[in-house]
């Protein structure tokens, strides 16, 4: 574990120069706001499980995460913290990598995990672009644009409204029509032909399992989950197996909406304005699809 800093040194950091040369220089260099604006973006701590579904610690405010942004000195400025963004630094470039800490190390700016060094360091990714950055004993990973907490969140909501007003105009009050007007003959000219019906239990389907699973799922995210403490480690990970069932069963449904999508608009079904809302129910499920990918909500990834 020691050799991670020398290794993370050895790959990113130039060779001209090492950090503690860099940290003891107190001359510094002015960068264009274009090359401040590459180190801006939100950093996860290194170690973050990726891959399973405990990325979603980066929703539920349990990792590590540092939110670096150009100021107008031509400095970077750095918050971090766990969950909120509890503390804030100004770091002056020493050179297109290497920036040093501008302010008195006794102020209260430092963070359990970040070194009281004074020197930070970027390196680029494979694409040649800044994604990484380092400090003392601590490695950080900047964040792709579309993980970012608060944009999903936010998607999670507008999917949920989209939903809530398919199933009030297109299910709810298409059934209150259904049982309001004359019997036999008349109902059966509520819907024209079959593939009306497909595809409004179709979207149905897709609205009730698609909100359902974004009101649980961030149910558990952003409220105290303490009563799972009650339960066995066996009996929370039977709980997780059926509730990560919920979206594999959605991934199979999705596809059907947008593919009804399209002869909805072709024939012309119901009219323009039942057209629309179908098309946000669409749109929808189909983000809703992809934000499940990004939190690794497909498949048993735990």
């Amino acid at each position: 574990m020691n050799q991670l800093p020398i290794k993370f040194i050895e790959r990113y950091l130039t060779t001209d120069t090492t950090v503690a040369e860099q940290a003891a220089s107190s001359s510094v260099v002015s960068l264009t706001a274009k090359q401040l604006e590459n180190f801006a973006g939100i950093y996860h701590r290194i170690g973050l499980p990726e891959r399973s579904f405990w990325k979603t610690f980066l929703i539920m405010g349990t990792w590590e995460t540092l939110k670096v942004t150009p100021d107008e000195s031509g400095n970077l400025n750095i918050r971090g913290g766990v969950g909120t963004y509890d503390w804030n630094t100004t770091w002056a470039p020493l050179n297109e990598t290497n920036f040093q800490f501008v302010k008195s190390l006794q102020e209260t700016w430092a963070f359990d995990n970040f070194d009281r060094d004074g020197s930070i360091s970027f390196g680029n990714g494979q694409n040649g672009n800044v994604k990484y950055l380092y400090s003392g004993q601590a490695s950080y990973e900047k964040l792709a644009w579309y993980e970012d907490a608060s944009l999903h969140i936010l998607l999670f909501g507008l999917s949920l409204i989209a939903f809530g007003v398919f199933l009030w105009q297109e299910v709810v009050q298409w059934l209150v029509h259904w049982f309001t007007i004359p019997p036999y003959e008349e109902k059966g000219k509520l819907e024209a032909t079959r593939g009306r019906y497909i595809a409004r239990i179709l979207a149905a389907l897709s609205c009730i399992i698609g909100g359902g699973v974004i009101t649980i799922f961030l149910a558990l995210l952003l409220t105290s989950i303490k009563w799972l403490e009650d339960f066995t480690p066996g009996q929370q990970r039977s709980l997780l197996y059926t509730l990560m069932t919920f979206p594999m069963v959605y991934l199979f449904i999705a596809p059907g909406v947008l593919i009804a999508c399209i002869f909805v608009w072709k024939n012309k079904y119901w009219t323009f304005r039942d057209r629309v809302y179908y098309t946000l129910a669409t749109i929808a499920s189909s983000v809703t699809v992809w934000q499940f990918n990004v939190w690794n909500m497909i498949g048993y990834k735990f």
